[in-house]
């Protein structure tokens, strides 16, 4: 009897006694947690996060041209990765093999070309050399069987006109694409690499040869063409040799102009191609 009546004197004096449910995961004892997988699993013989730390490997080279993701595929310098992984390239009756270890292919001939440069997709070097594929998800390092490499965060613009886009790159990584208006049948715009040397800020008007009119935000790449702001953008090709992008805001977002003009950096590389 004194045992319940001390019982009833702590109820009394500290409250009621909180009732444990399994509904209520912070006053059980045990609860249970189920973690979902990852839904962006790897490829096999790709794996995500591993540097040259964790692996040991030799110091990571750095690629004269770096790699590009296009369409969700890396592309890389194929003769640069063939020289590092021990891989050959030859030519037999007017087609081009890669050979290492034993294990040949033949180069498909419609791959990416920029100047003398042709880029091959690294999941082939997986699935035809049977190369592992290593890769860090912020785009460090790259790493192709033994060999590592490490990636920048160099800038470049690349220009289709057969689709009529521009295409802005940091190392191998997509940042920025648009609509652009390049030349018309009378003036086409050259193909090629180049750099920009010239950046006018604002609203420049432009006499002489090839024309006159006015630009906005040009970024100079090649004598007088330039990448540059227009209120005139058609769905085909209507310039006079330079490539057109909008000063048009969107959700009072910069325009492409006024996003390509602080973006682009004096010495930033343009590669304007007829496909890419």
């Amino acid at each position: 009897m004194k045992k319940v009546l001390i019982v009833l004197a702590a109820l009394l004096i500290f409250g009621t006694i909180p009732a444990i449910s399994a509904e209520d995961p912070e006053n059980s004892p045990s609860t249970l947690q189920t973690i979902p997988a990852d839904p962006e699993e790897e490829p096999n013989n790709i794996q995500v996060g591993i540097t040259p730390q964790d692996s040991k490997v030799v110091p990571p080279f750095s690629f004269t041209f770096e790699p590009l993701e296009v369409n969700g595929r890396l592309l890389v310098p194929i003769r640069e990765v063939a020289d590092r992984i021990g891989a050959k390239i030859y030519l037999e009756e007017k087609n081009f093999f890669l050979e290492r270890e034993n294990i040949r292919f033949k180069i498909p001939e419609d791959l990416l070309k920029i100047g003398d440069i042709t880029f091959i997709p690294v999941i082939l070097l997986r699935d035809l050399l049977k190369l592992t594929i290593d890769y860090d998800k912020k785009w460090e390092y790259l790493g192709i069987g033994e060999s590592y490499w490490k990636l920048s965060k160099v800038k470049r613009i690349i220009i289709d006109i057969a689709d009529q886009r521009l295409y802005c790159f940091e190392g191998p990584k997509l940042v920025y694409e648009t609509h652009t208006v390049t030349g018309d049948k009378k003036h086409s715009t050259r193909t090629g690499v180049f750099k920009i040397y010239k950046k006018i800020p604002g609203k420049h008007i432009v006499t002489g040869v090839p024309w006159t009119g006015v630009m906005y935000n040009p970024l100079y790449y090649s004598g007088m063409a330039a990448i540059h702001g227009s209120t005139s953008m058609p769905s085909h090709p209507a310039s006079h040799g330079c490539c057109r992008v909008s000063i048009k805001k969107v959700d009072k977002q910069p325009s492409p102009s006024e996003w390509l003009y602080a973006w682009g950096d004096i010495g930033t590389t343009i590669i304007v191609l007829n496909k890419f």
